[in-house]
């Protein structure tokens, strides 16, 4: 993960009134599916603010419900469950950031081309590029990775990031990691 120059300060996301903030991610993912609201997917842990107190408090509310067994993401990923556990429980109080909100202060696999984020966080993941290659909004024919580049030059830091991805046979990971190094390293 890298942080951008020119976007919101820190301090705007601090006096947010969120229990949990990190990058959305594209609704498409097939993990979103399973929630009831895939546009409500939010937020990715690799780059993330915690108010601790409160999601201690959260955290406490929640029933010892367990996830369903065919969803194998939430038992590997704390952000996937944490959302997961969300909607089954959700007068616990967990305050998260709708979509929009949340791309301002990260990208992974969603990002409307719209404001520099705060950060970046695997902006080569499979589903952000497939957007990538269509034109951003507003500016004619330049790709959102294009763009998302000239917004956060900070990007060509995550060179060794996506390297170590290159050779992943995670078709999420591997092919788009290939291509984000063609642009940028």
């Amino acid at each position: 993960s890298i942080l951008c120059s020119g976007a919101l300060p820190l301090s705007h996301f601090l006096d947010a009134d969120y229990d949990y903030l990190g990058a959305p991610w594209d609704p498409r993912q097939a993990w979103c599916a399973k929630l009831r609201s895939p546009t409500s997917c939010c937020c990715n842990s690799g780059l993330s603010l915690v108010n601790t107190p409160r999601m201690g408090v959260v955290l406490q509310r929640m029933t010892a419900e367990p996830i369903a067994d065919d969803n194998r993401w939430s038992k590997k990923y704390n952000d996937m469950y944490l959302l997961l556990k969300h909607e089954q429980n959700e007068s616990a109080g967990l305050r998260l950031p709708n979509r929009e909100q949340a791309q301002l202060f990260a990208v992974e696999t969603y990002w409307d081309g719209h404001a520099v984020p705060f950060g970046l966080h695997k902006p080569w993941r499979a589903n952000f590029f497939a957007d990538a290659s269509a034109p951003a909004p507003n500016i004619g024919n330049m790709s959102k990775l294009t763009l998302l580049g000239q917004m956060c030059p900070e990007i060509k830091l995550l060179c060794s990031s996506a390297r170590a991805s290159s050779t992943s046979d995670d078709p999420e990971l591997g092919p788009p990691s290939k291509i984000f190094m063609k642009q940028f390293c």
